[in-house]
């Protein structure tokens, strides 16, 4: 049976035999907005627990619009042109508005790519600048979290007299959902925050996962750095599959965010009557599947379906490559992971991944050897359906089936895995249809 998988910019069909196929999870249906530029307007006009946008923009000096940077497929150029316009009309000179692309800590947006990201009328008639997550110099310290986190947030958004972030919601692995308070922290957010938001202490924690936000202190630790930096509007958005709006939701940072969360979970939620074997995924296409570090969310969203000792294969197209991860060179020059990530109280990291043959699962530490995150292109998945026990084909060469060995083999090398350290592996075909290797080495 041939299916169509969402696979860099052109997709991918893969071959599955029929009697091996369990099923087959995707969006439910919903229907999208037949206007969505004027639902757009009806939500600057008619908020959700905010004054409309008209009146919170009259009598301010400038402002400071936020968009979400090339990872995430936000239709820019249908939300923009509302809010630039409704801004303008209530006074605010066009060269006062800054749109400031929420990078946090990945690469900037530039070119090309950023016309494409907002479209070329807003690209030729606004001031666009993308926020840079290391360069603390741009940043103002705004004290500390409630969990004790350093804040320090981009100084062009905390300076701005009206502060407005757009978005798109949907289940997101580490923080419940994406959107809302996500676009100040980490999108806004320098180094010395977002290293230690994206560090054990948060990311261990069992609540930490994809559509929870009840006790998921990834969420609330964000939720409360984005009132620390304050919010006067968002505008987000819920898509579809094909990258349809299906719902607007715009007002307060946290009432509207919560009114968009609720919608989304009707369509982006789908159940299995039981654990499989095998999860063929990739991560949604470009541009989620964009960078090297994008492609780690489709192999996370299969988890709760892998039985233990089975495997999550995800496809990601990259079209990056791999080597420009950002925070790559700040984990070279800090070879300590503990020092990296902050203090915690526990030894283990990362105890909500990662998956492996060994079946090191949710809530379970990872153990010298035994777990690593892999993705292989979903070509290799397929054939990987097909065969049943030994060694199987993975990216350019093979790999045992078992991960108790601490050895892995690329092309014609071999060479064992260090006892006294997990590595965390990742496989996956860049933009030159090339087998890429990332390694990280979390514990010393």
């Amino acid at each position: 049976m041939r299916y169509h998988l969402e696979y860099g910019r052109t997709g991918l069909d893969v071959e599955l035999p029929e009697a091996n196929v369990a099923g087959q999870l995707q969006y439910r249906p919903a229907a999208p907005l037949d206007n969505p530029d004027a639902a757009v307007r009806e939500s600057l006009a008619r908020p959700i627990g905010a004054a409309p946008l008209a009146e919170l923009a009259r009598g301010r000096r400038n402002a400071c619009v936020v968009i979400s940077d090339v990872t995430r497929p936000v239709p820019n150029a249908t939300l923009l042109p509302p809010i630039l316009e409704t801004l303008e009309a209530a006074g605010i000179p066009r060269q006062k508005i800054l749109i400031l692309v929420a990078t946090g800590m990945h690469r900037p947006n530039l070119g090309d790519e950023l016309v494409e990201m907002v479209g070329p009328w807003v690209a030729e008639n606004y001031r666009i600048e993308n926020h840079h997550g290391p360069k603390r110099e741009e940043h103002t310290f705004l004290g500390e979290s409630p969990r004790g986190l350093p804040v320090w947030i981009d100084s062009r958004y905390v300076e701005a007299d009206l502060k407005i972030t757009t978005g798109l919601i949907e289940p997101h692995f580490m923080a419940g959902f994406s959107g809302g308070r996500k676009l100040i922290c980490p999108g806004l957010a320098g180094l010395d925050t977002v290293r230690r938001w994206h560090g054990p202490e948060f990311l261990e924690h069992p609540n930490a996962r994809n559509g929870c936000l009840d006790g998921n202190p990834v969420h609330e630790e964000n939720t409360a750095i984005g009132r620390m930096a304050g919010c006067d509007f968002i505008v987000n958005v819920v898509i579809d599959a094909r990258r349809r709006i299906l719902r607007v939701v715009a007002g307060d940072m946290v009432e509207a965010h919560l009114a968009g969360v609720a919608f989304a979970r009707e369509p982006v939620t789908a159940t299995i009557a039981e654990p499989v074997d095998i999860v063929v995924t990739t991560s949604a296409g470009y541009p989620l599947d964009a960078t090297f570090y994008q492609t780690v969310k489709g192999m996370v969203a299969a988890l709760p379906i892998v039985k233990a000792r089975r495997n999550d294969h995800s496809g990601g197209r990259d079209e990056r490559g791999h080597r420009r991860a950002r925070v790559l060179p700040h984990l070279r020059r800090e070879p300590d992971a503990r020092r990296f990530y902050g203090p915690h109280p526990e030894q283990g990291l990362f105890r909500h991944g990662p998956v492996a043959d060994r079946g090191v699962g949710q809530g379970e530490a990872a153990r010298p050897g035994e777990g690593f995150y892999r993705g292989i292109a979903a070509r290799d998945a397929a054939a990987a359906v097909c065969r049943a026990g030994g060694e199987r084909r993975v990216g350019g060469g093979r790999m045992s089936g078992r991960v108790r060995s601490r050895r892995y083999n690329r092309g014609d090398s071999e060479r064992p895995l260090r006892a006294g350290r997990v590595r965390l592996i990742m496989l996956h075909r860049n933009s030159r249809g090339q087998t890429a290797r990332g390694i990280c080495q979390v514990l010393g």
